[in-house]
């Protein structure tokens, strides 16, 4: 084999591997631009502006400011069929600390702190969500 072959194959396989190597730099940028983006929209909503919205059977019956909560308590709601569920809210985040359902999920889901997922007990009809207190009118995720 010559030596002129050896090079040309040489400067071919490095012109491929420059190909990968940028288009590997531009998908690696672009993760790390989207996750900038991510994290950017989840300190956008100030930490000071949380409220829990308390839903029984589609309706709302409590809204609690979760900034201004001082000292933790809890407070019971009951269903029309003797349904109870027992919620304790303290500072920053609200939780189902009890509920005569059977499969006890509500309870199980812990503390809830942003919007990222509600607290709901399907067989009482309740649900908590956090979020903004200009939240109402805003579009959800699905109309972004």
């Amino acid at each position: 084999m010559k030596f002129s072959n050896v090079c040309k194959k040489f400067q071919s396989s490095l012109r491929e591997n420059k190909t990968v190597f940028l288009l590997c730099a531009i998908l690696i940028l672009c993760v790390i631009i989207s996750l900038a983006v991510i994290m950017g929209r989840k300190k956008s909503v100030p930490e000071n502006g949380r409220y829990a919205r308390i839903y029984q059977n589609g309706t709302i019956i409590r809204t609690i400011d979760l900034s201004a909560v001082e000292e933790p308590y809890q407070f019971t709601i009951c269903g029309a069929d003797g349904e109870e569920n027992t919620i304790e809210v303290k500072n920053g985040e609200i939780g189902m600390i009890s509920a005569n359902c059977r499969d006890q999920i509500c309870v199980k889901m812990g503390f809830i702190h942003s919007a990222a997922m509600p607290v709901t007990c399907l067989p009482n009809h309740i649900v908590i969500e956090v979020g903004s207190s200009s939240e109402e009118n805003e579009p959800d995720g699905v109309a972004y």
